[in-house]
């Protein structure tokens, strides 16, 4: 029951972290327009317009 407590700890902090961390990006491609359209464009250039990312495009 002990290990069990730890593990759903240590998976909710880093759960948070990450929750934390996608929304003061998208809080800053909001606030940041431009920086949004160069993502995009980014994007856009490597994946392409005519399918999803998938893990294999990671550089």
């Amino acid at each position: 029951a002990q290990l069990l407590a730890i593990w759903i700890d240590l998976f909710m902090a880093g759960a948070e972290t990450t929750t934390k961390a996608l929304n003061f990006c998208f809080l800053y491609l909001v606030l940041y327009p431009e920086v949004q359209k160069k993502a995009h464009e980014e994007i856009d250039r490597i994946i392409g317009r005519d399918r999803l990312p998938t893990l294999s495009d990671r550089a």
